[in-house]
């Protein structure tokens, strides 16, 4: 997908590979507009919330489903 073909995107496809968001909206089916976070603003939503990555173990799922759902816009046509 294009976020993958992007390095500077690759923590927030990191945090929906580890998730399964990927799999929650591809099988919802239709069309979504997605405000990617760089790897910058993805490390400092970890550091503002006292996580140290995307690996650490404190991190809630539901914490990273809901930053996740904050950047998917369902579009409807």
């Amino acid at each position: 997908n294009e976020l993958s073909a992007r390095p500077e995107f690759s923590a927030f496809v990191e945090a929906i590979n580890r998730t399964g968001y990927k799999n929650a909206i591809g099988g919802a089916g239709g069309l979504y507009t997605v405000f990617a976070p760089n790897n910058q603003a993805v490390q400092e939503f970890l550091t503002a919330n006292g996580y140290s990555s995307l690996s650490d173990p404190k991190l809630p799922a539901n914490t990273l489903n809901k930053f996740l759902g904050n950047h998917f816009i369902p579009s409807s046509m």
